[in-house]
């Protein structure tokens, strides 16, 4: 079970670390999901960029789309999982 925790805290890592690192789409920043919303006037790229003062009141945080998005990589990750442990018992079993 411990293993799973891990995975899902994984999953919130890349969504958070995705939208600090990957340039701003038409609709906000994050990946797979857009969770940062930035609705003001000045162009801004990264998403480092809307802390600083003059930028932060017009940001908008869309938690769901964080946790939704957490969700989708934490059940690719799974799957990921999953079949290499099952392409693992595959292999050990051919050894015997």
């Amino acid at each position: 079970m411990l293993k799973y925790k891990k995975m899902f805290a994984l999953s919130v890592i890349i969504v958070v670390a995705s939208a600090f690192i990957l340039p701003r789409t038409e609709y906000g920043f994050g990946w797979p999901l857009a969770w940062i919303e930035y609705n003001g006037k000045s162009t801004v790229t990264f998403a480092s960029e809307l802390f600083q003062p003059n930028n932060f009141g017009d940001v908008f945080f869309h938690l769901w789309n964080l946790v939704f998005g957490a969700l989708l990589i934490y059940a690719l990750l799974l799957l990921i999982y999953k079949g290499l442990n099952k392409i693992n018992k595959d292999v050990e079993i051919g050894e015997k």
